[in-house]
């Protein structure tokens, strides 16, 4: 049997050099007298091999850095085995969070039917996703008969949080555009809600590619409908949205006295921050605006 097999920890790639412990290079202790002969000065005494070999492997150093190696291998036994865990962990949760956002755009796009064709999303919501899974919805089907009971997104209370987050990824992303145009116009009225809730709507027109854009983005309460209260919250719209106001080129409202006057209204407070706001009687506005559609020649 070669002495390779009986001290494999022994290691000569020149006799001239002689022959190094592997294990008390990397796990000796210095101060245990591991750090000369077999370790950084090579032993060449070729006559006395056979008992130097075992003289080493029997001594304290070689024993204690032996232990020192084998606690190491453990250790990165234990490592590995945690790190494939770590990574099957992370595989799974990727795959659930896939799943899960896959769930959640069914259900987005559900309430976004609804909401499209006004159709009640607190009574219909919960009987629109039956019917997905009455008709095959292998995904649904898994998530209702499998998933947390808390956890479901099927009450009409989950519809109403739904189309709360579809109206906020909606409004951002038009407010994103309104942001980009090089123009934009405002057009804003007031009223009353069902609980006498003094109510301003919001409407913006602005260019994208060239084309003119006209959409509602939002609903501002206000607490009186006098000009100082409007003229507030329209700023604090423009401000909060990062608008800027050398792009506001125009501003319809009502013929009233509020929006209208020259002096103290709406119009006229705006104009002190973008003078290049005109304003335009939103009814004469909304007039010519259904005059063009019904005259294709002009």
């Amino acid at each position: 049997m070669s002495g390779k097999k009986i001290y494999p920890w022994v290691i000569c790639e020149d006799p001239r050099k002689g022959m190094f412990c592997t294990i008390c290079q990397k796990w000796g202790n210095p101060s245990a007298g591991s750090r000369g002969a077999w370790t950084s000065r090579g032993v060449t005494d070729w006559s006395h091999a056979t008992e130097l070999l075992r003289a080493h492997g029997e001594s304290r150093c070689h024993r204690d850095a032996a232990v020192t190696a084998g606690m190491s291998k453990q250790v990165e036994c234990v490592k590995s085995v945690l790190e494939l865990q770590c990574s099957a962990a992370a595989k799974e949760a990727a795959c659930r969070a896939e799943r899960n956002r896959s769930i959640v755009l069914k259900l987005m796009r559900s309430i976004y039917f609804l909401a499209k064709n006004k159709i009640p999303h607190t009574t219909v919501y919960p009987n629109l996703i039956a019917l997905q899974v009455a008709n095959g919805d292998a995904l649904l089907e898994e998530h209702l008969t499998h998933g947390a009971s808390n956890a479901q997104y099927t009450s009409k209370f989950s519809a109403v949080m739904l189309l709360d987050a579809l109206d906020t990824w909606l409004e951002r992303k038009q407010i994103q555009s309104l942001r980009s145009s090089p123009c934009f116009s405002i057009l804003a009225d007031e009223c009353q809600d069902i609980s006498t809730q003094e109510e301003l709507s919001i409407c913006c027109r602005w260019i994208v590619d060239g084309y003119r854009e006209e959409h509602f983005v939002d609903i501002l309460h206000v607490k009186d409908v006098d000009a100082a209260s409007i003229t507030q919250a329209l700023t604090t719209f423009i401000e909060v949205n990062n608008l800027d106001y050398r792009r506001l080129v125009g501003q319809g409202y009502d013929g009233t006295a509020t929006f209208s006057g020259c002096t103290n209204g709406v119009q006229r407070r705006i104009r002190t921050h973008s003078a290049h706001a005109v304003y335009i009687v939103h009814a004469t506005d909304f007039s010519w605006h259904l005059f063009k559609l019904l005259s294709p020649s002009l």
